[in-house]
């Protein structure tokens, strides 16, 4: 697969506009880590759901200070969208994902066939 910059992809994928998704998305998990105690019994599951909840409500509210960011959510899964591009973030390693996380939901399936972001060599490898 190209190496391709995300703007060269989608013009809606500015540099400008994924740092600043990437910089609410650095500041939500230091925050979060900031009250994290394991001596008082907080566990990692506990804090990975806090994070999880912070960083789902606070990019739902940043939807004011950023027009251009949108969040679909259904419950336990939500997906981000620069303009109309789905994005989701990973944490793992970039060449070796797990089968879980290069799931597509139906709300993410139309914006990539649309934009051409499937990759033909690879139907299961999608552009993130």
């Amino acid at each position: 697969m190209d190496s391709k910059k995300p703007w060269e992809i989608h013009d809606a994928l500015t540099s400008d506009k994924l740092c600043t998704v990437g910089s609410l998305l650095a500041d939500i998990r230091r925050k979060a880590l900031d009250v994290y105690d394991p001596d008082e019994g907080d566990g990692t599951w506990c804090n990975e759901c806090t994070i999880y909840q912070r960083t789902l409500n606070i990019l739902k509210r940043s939807n004011d200070s950023y027009p251009w960011l949108r969040i679909s959510d259904t419950g336990l899964y939500f997906v981000m969208f620069i303009g109309d591009i789905p994005v989701r973030y990973y944490k793992g390693q970039f060449d070796k994902p797990n089968k879980r996380s290069l799931t597509i939901r139906t709300d993410e399936l139309i914006p990539h066939e649309q934009l051409c972001l499937l990759d033909p060599e690879n139907f299961h490898w999608y552009w993130r």
